[in-house]
């Protein structure tokens, strides 16, 4: 038997998504909870692949599924890749073991064979609609008599091997989230466990593997919550203990509506693709099911670990907000780029930086910015001071990017000169011959080759005075110059990356366009 105890040894829980399409938010939804759960007692996490759907059975699902966790940070101890000692653990490959236990029920009397065509089953349907009712088997074949059924499979008849589910009581069990929950034996369908392929349900394959596997608790969506008490009444008929559950709130759209691509909610990798970092992402889901005890918005993995319990989870629909998520996607970015050097040296200019900062810089840079980069082909990599220049232009561009993937337009200035609105070198209130003084000061002061941040502001403030001109008017020519942009990073800080040569090119190029 399963023990209820929550100890270090035998705590064992799974995720079992299916391969028919591409892994979503919600499979790392149901993911995260049942892995910190896993690691919070020292138990197993164990991934299952159910794919006895085959009509919508996708053979790249699978591949995507697993490279999502990994990517995630979301190892199993158990899976299709890493083996196990309670295997296979594809349902496809486990059939002989899901029939061998049907037929086991049908000798006890728990189930029975059925050899209602598809044409009596609809007219069933079309009836319990008809009266208002929900759509249930009529128990046609339940008391069929045991020698006609093997008349019937004799003469290669088509079946189904169906449930037979008690008329009188109810099915209780305990949720860990929501409580006692009681459903009157008589809503309950006599549900099909074996389909005529040979295949079984989702209700007969998952309840056997669970047991089979010793799993101790069940943690997946509130949208299963309605097949748990069909779940007890096969556990109860095998005679097993059934495990703990705990249903977590189904993800929606602000609409209300199940979470859909409409909503926001992507392929795990197109949010990969997008620049959002998997500890984001974790982060995020984690708090739409589940509040922090000290309400904290922003923590990691080891964090959750560390505080989760299940009688945190949330049982209310929670709204999934891809404005939220880039919000939180930005902090992430901001602690793997800053978390590790000193508040006093996260602004200084790069000559004064700390060998240990330098390469702090450098190590967030390299999982978040830089690839962009190079995937343009701004940068070599193989290079140490392409290394350098990519994080001295992510210092700039860090705070202001909420994806990493805006990297691209964000830094494109530093290493292609922008195309430039002669209109918006020119301030209002001045004119043309004005914007080009601006222009051609700005170019004296670069021609002094002192790309010290502090003394270029000096420098510009000192120029701005002389000529009667406002600091905000000559910086917003230069940058309008520098960047083809009227918001950009730092001016003077993006001059020192951009280097004298350069910096004089552009504002000649920008004066010709006056």
């Amino acid at each position: 038997m399963i023990s209820k105890s929550l100890t270090k040894t035998k705590i064992r829980v799974r995720s079992a998504p299916s391969p028919t399409g591409r892994p979503h938010i919600g499979t790392a939804y149901n993911a995260l909870f049942n892995y910190v759960f896993a690691k919070k007692y020292g138990g197993k996490w164990l991934v299952r692949i159910e794919d006895t759907d085959r009509a919508r059975y996708d053979p790249e699902g699978e591949k995507e599924i697993l490279e999502s966790f990994h990517w995630l940070g979301l190892d199993p101890d158990e899976s299709p890749e890493v083996g196990g000692d309670f295997g296979p653990y594809r349902q496809s490959e486990r059939l002989e073991i899901y029939q061998k236990y049907a037929r086991e029920l049908v000798a006890a009397g728990a189930a029975y064979y059925c050899f209602c065509t598809k044409e009596r089953l609809e007219k069933v349907r079309s009836q319990c609609a008809a009266s208002g009712q929900p759509p249930m088997y009529d128990g046609c074949c339940r008391e069929l008599d045991s020698r006609e059924a093997v008349s019937r499979l004799k003469a290669d008849e088509s079946f189904v091997i169906r449930l037979k589910v008690p008329r009188e009581g109810e099915t209780k069990f305990t949720d860990l989230a929501r409580g006692e929950i009681s459903v009157a034996n008589r809503v309950i369908d006599d549900q099909v466990l074996l389909k005529s392929d040979g295949f079984p349900t989702y209700h007969l394959a998952v309840v056997v593997d669970d047991y089979l596997m010793k799993i101790t608790h069940i943690i997946r969506g509130e949208e299963w919550l309605s097949s748990t008490p069909k779940h007890i009444l096969l556990y109860n008929a095998f005679g097993w203990e059934p495990p703990i559950y705990a249903h977590t709130p189904l993800l929606r759209g602000k609409d209300k509506s199940k979470l859909g691509k409409r909503h926001g909610a992507l392929p795990i990798s197109e949010f990969r693709k997008q620049g959002f970092l998997p500890e984001a992402i974790l982060n995020y889901i984690a708090r739409l099911g589940w509040t922090h005890p000290e309400e904290k918005e922003v923590f990691t993995l080891e964090e959750m670990i560390e505080k989760f319990a299940l009688k945190d989870l949330n049982t209310t629909a929670p709204i999934f907000d891809p404005v939220k998520l880039t919000w939180v996607n930005a902090q992430h970015i901001r602690r793997r780029l800053l978390e590790n050097i000193p508040l006093p040296e996260r602004l200084t200019r790069t000559e004064s930086t700390s060998s240990s900062t330098r390469s702090a810089m450098i190590s967030g840079a390299t999982t978040t910015t830089l690839p962009y980069m190079e995937k343009e082909g701004w940068v070599d990599l193989s290079k140490p001071e392409d290394w350098v220049k990519g994080s001295d232009i992510t210092r700039l561009i860090g705070e202001r990017i909420g994806r990493a993937d805006e990297t691209t337009e964000m830094a494109r200035y530093f290493f292609e000169a922008p195309e430039i609105d002669p209109e918006l070198l020119v301030q209002k209130g001045r004119t043309k011959e004005e914007a080009k003084e601006m222009l051609a000061a700005a170019g004296n002061i670069l021609g002094e080759e002192n790309l010290d941040r502090d003394w270029l502001e000096e420098q510009f403030r000192a120029v701005a005075a002389e000529n009667d001109w406002k600091m905000g008017e000559l910086c917003m020519t230069v940058r309008v110059a520098i960047t083809g942009k009227t918001t950009s990073p730092p001016l003077f800080e993006s001059l020192a990356i951009l280097g004298t040569g350069e910096s004089l090119s552009r504002l000649e190029t920008a004066s010709n366009l006056l």
